[in-house]
């Protein structure tokens, strides 16, 4: 259109294309006769005389009824045809007819002539920021008989996604939500009913039914003791438990059904050319068979699968947990085996949030909360197009996933965005890393608010938090690599803890290892010859070792090179891709996670380990997988959600992955990597010195390494599963593991253990005497009786944390996932308690194993007099002198 005109076309006109004058005063649209073809017939039996053009009245000479085309679209219309001198600019009149018969809107402000099947143009686009919401009012001609209508949540892209909402519909416009999730801006050209998905609003009677499998006042207990609340004041605690209380429909509790979210769909995106992928199911242990129907029958009835005819079948398998069921036994988790699948998606493109902007916003807060979803995949349904990609069988039947599994490569990606979606505005007062969600705030009435309003969002979108894995109102927190409270922000000290703690090299040999590694960085070191040449003097032939100040000096020197810049580097998140190195020796493993291209390679952190016991038995290949398993969660915050590259000197272990059939331990590890996006490549040992050093370090391992805590006074060590209660340990409950530690000198006979097994009913006992530990174990119960060395002479600092680094040792190797025990101080003097509990906390901070500390009872005097009594005078005293008896006493009363 332009201005008042507009251009048509039609085989009637001569020529075929002229202008139109548009006029919304006139009723009838006309066309003048020496606009047409002299060939074309009028039916002129349809005269009309017309009046308001001018001043005198006009007789037609009757209707023409043809086909016009304007900008592409055809219309039907009636004209009737005037004299050639008719006052108009044009050849004719749009009249008010042609318009209203059409649909046509105009808009003379910017000329604009729309029709319906038209694209409605706007002034300008309609940008949508970052991270935020948006919202337009849609207009069609299809809500004009409705008076509400649901708008079906749904995806305009990957990152964009149109809310779920109720609106009225005005003057035949709808409201809808647009939410922009991504970290860049988004511009809507057009918006209308042709990609938009909504229906007329229906009322519907529902019948509400309780998911929730506890009452009321049993849950709020229950849910009162799954939450850790050992570390606040008394004041900190009420509100906490009354806000979870308040909320107690948000927290998954053990009998309640999953629900699930419908922000996000996961899809499964495949080539059209891919066929249906069908393996063949894994031969499985009769002895599963019960197990597998258990949890098959579990997830049906929580609507997690459902019994399929897909054509796809990926194979189960079944791998022990490291957690014992009630009866001692391994507990099982049934998987299945997606690599195939995996190897044909196409992978999601996300993009991850500004880490900087991040850690930014969490470091003028006094309080940190951290959240974690119940089985958080199960809480995403699965594209429906797209569920019968994720079938498998067993025995019992064929199924398949209604909700997002592990083991998916896009996974990630997907619940990402979900969390994006679910915690947008929210920004300010929560971060959302992948699976990792704290909430902060600068005081504890800021933080309740803060905490209410993510839970308000979880609740509007049927999410489920995990009470016993949440962690509430700490005052610092271990996030992305950084240790954050409310004074300062820094970096995680354990990234160069192994190379602070290397032990000084005792041989040439520790020298040449040390060396190795250096030699990897040595074109980011100056002068590294110069400086390290009082090392490698030692190298030389016939030259004896002998350890001097020139070379401790050198020594601490290369040290530091290794732990601060230009060397060690911090990691850019925008681009590069990490490259994970890994390696084992008989008695360690050790990593090193880097950046850059060969040629530019630099460490942004370091780690080493020494293996325990058990792991010292393992054949190679399974020492060098565990170093990945293990290196893959100790950087899991750099890794989770990128692709990086794994590279190893142990050629096996680029086709590992690609075995049918693998051990128990093996498909546990390989299922543990299924949901990170990697590449295993090869590295011959020449080439590998950096992660071959660290491997090789005899030193406690860096996970445990003592360190001075009266150092760390002012910084909280965090241990969710660390808690302490008052009361005796003998009233422990039979699901306890008991921790006792006994004197290796004699003093505690193995007919005084039985009366302390007899007291917890558990008649009868059988020991099988190690090295360290003597063990009693029964249908319910384990008691661990540790062998205290030396208990002649005070117990020193280092010694205790020897203990329980070998404590940590054997519950990891057998497979035990809680212990309770006594306060511990009574065997020393040298060492407070208050020590003792930050060694437990920061031993055991990286496992799951829960420890439970019971507080003896303080006595009044004439109790201390008949327990003295009783350890004295009694046959199992056996009147033994003073010292003696104390030192009886002592382990089990402070």
């Amino acid at each position: 259109m332009e201005r008042e005109h507009v251009k048509c076309t039609s085989t009637s006109f001569e020529p075929t294309t002229i202008k139109l004058f548009v006029d919304t005063g006139a009723d009838m649209s006309l066309i003048k006769i020496s606009a047409l073809k002299k060939n074309i017939v009028i039916n002129e039996s349809e005269k009309r005389t017309i009046s308001g053009i001018t001043a005198n009245p006009v007789t037609t000479f009757g209707i023409l009824k043809t086909t016009i085309n304007i900008e592409g679209a055809d219309f039907y219309v009636k004209f009737d045809v005037v004299a050639t001198d008719f006052r108009v600019p044009e050849s004719g009149i749009i009249g008010r007819d042609f318009i209203k018969d059409n649909r046509i809107v105009l808009d003379f402000s910017r000329d604009m002539f729309m029709m319906p099947q038209c694209k409605p143009p706007t002034a300008q686009p309609i940008i949508i920021p970052p991270r935020s919401n948006c919202v337009l009012a849609i207009s069609a001609d299809e809500f004009i008989d409705h008076k509400l209508v649901t708008i079906k949540n749904q995806e305009l892209n990957q990152n964009v996604i149109i809310a779920n909402s109720l609106s009225p519909v005005l003057d035949n416009k709808i409201i809808s939500n647009i939410i922009n999730i991504s970290e860049e801006p988004f511009i809507i050209e057009e918006l209308n009913t042709s990609n938009l998905k909504w229906e007329p609003y229906q009322e519907q009677v529902l019948t509400i039914t309780n998911n929730q499998g506890t009452s009321g006042r049993e849950r709020i207990r229950t849910l009162t003791e799954l939450i850790n609340t050992d570390h606040l004041n008394v004041e900190e605690r009420e509100q906490l438990i009354n806000l979870c209380i308040e909320y107690s429909d948000i927290f998954f509790l053990e009998g309640d059904q999953l629900t699930a979210t419908d922000v996000v769909t996961h899809s499964i995106k495949t080539p059209r050319c891919v066929k249906p992928i069908n393996i063949r199911p894994y031969r499985l242990p009769w002895a599963y068979q019960q197990e597998i129907e258990k949890q098959i029958t579990e997830m049906k009835d929580n609507k997690i699968i459902q019994n399929s005819v897909s054509s796809f079948n990926f194979p189960l398998v079944v791998v022990k947990k490291k957690n014992l069921d009630k009866n001692g036994k391994p507990k099982l988790r049934i998987c299945v085996d997606f690599r195939k699948l995996n190897e044909v998606t196409e992978n999601e493109a996300y993009g991850l949030p500004n880490l900087v902007e991040i850690l930014d916003s969490l470091g003028s807060s006094n309080y940190f909360s951290t959240l974690d979803l119940a089985s958080g995949y199960h809480q995403i349904y699965i594209d429906p197009q797209d569920t019968h990609k994720t079938a498998f069988s067993s025995k019992f039947g064929h199924y398949e996933f209604l909700r997002m599994p592990f083991g998916l490569s896009s996974a990630p990606a997907t619940f990402t965005r979900a969390m994006r979606a679910v915690l947008t505005g929210l920004e300010e007062m929560c971060t959302a890393y992948l699976d990792d969600i704290v909430v902060h705030g600068s005081s504890l009435r800021d933080h309740q608010e803060k905490l209410k309003q993510v839970f308000n969002r979880l609740r509007l979108h049927k999410l489920k938090l995990q009470p016993n894995k949440c962690s509430f109102l700490r005052k610092e927190v271990l996030y992305l690599g950084h240790v954050i409270n409310e004074t300062r922000i820094s970096p995680d000290p354990s990234k160069i803890e192994c190379i602070k703690n290397y032990p000084k090299p005792k041989n040439a040999k520790d020298i040449k290892s040390f060396l190795g590694l250096l030699n990897y960085y040595r074109r980011f070191v100056d002068n590294f010859a110069k400086i390290a040449k009082p090392l490698t003097y030692l190298l030389k032939k016939d030259v004896p070792f002998c350890w001097t100040d020139k070379c401790d000096n050198a020594y601490e020197e290369l040290k530091n090179k290794l732990m601060n810049p230009p060397l060690l580097t911090y990691p850019d998140w925008e681009k590069g891709k990490f490259k994970l190195m890994t390696d084992a020796s008989q008695f360690a493993i050790g990593a090193v996670l880097s950046q850059g291209e060969s040629s530019h390679e630099k460490p942004i952190a370091y780690a080493s380990r020494t293996l325990n016991k058990a792991e010292t038995n393992y054949s190679v290949i399974q020492k060098e997988l565990l170093a990945i398993i293990w290196a893959v969660k100790h950087f899991r915050p750099y890794l989770y959600g990128r692709n990086f590259s794994i590279i190893t000197d142990h050629r096996p272990l680029t086709y590992l992955f690609g075995l049918k059939d693998a051990s128990s331990q093996l498909m546990r590890w390989r299922l543990q990597l299924s949901e990170y996006d990697y590449e295993i490549i090869y590295r011959s040992g020449s080439l590998h010195s950096n992660a071959d050093c660290l491997s090789r370090i005899r030193m406690v391992n860096s996970e445990t390494s003592f360190v001075d805590f009266e150092s760390r006074e002012k910084h909280a060590i965090i241990n969710s599963n660390f808690s302490e209660v008052d009361g005796s340990i003998l009233n422990a409950t039979q699901s306890e593991n008991l921790f006792l530690p006994i004197p290796n000198n004699g003093i505690i006979t193995h007919k005084a253990i039985r009366e302390i097994l007899i007291s917890k009913n558990i008649p009868n006992p059988v020991f099988n005497v190690t090295k360290q530990f003597i063990i009693n174990k029964s249908d319910d119960q384990l008691v661990i009786l540790f062998e205290m060395p030396n208990t002649n002479k005070e117990l020193s600092a280092q010694e205790y944390y020897r203990i329980l680094t070998d404590i940590k040792g054997f519950c990891i190797d057998n497979q035990i996932d809680n212990f309770s025990t006594i306060r511990m101080e009574g065997l020393t003097t040298l060492t407070s308690f208050e020590r003792i509990r930050k060694m437990f906390k920061y031993i055991f901070k990286e496992t799951n194993i829960k420890i439970i500390i019971y507080r003896e009872q303080e006595f009044s005097n004439e109790e201390k007099q008949a327990i003295i009594a009783e350890y004295h005078n009694t046959p199992l005293g056996g009147h033994s002198g003073v010292s003696r008896t104390i030192k009886r006493m002592k382990l089990h009363y402070h």
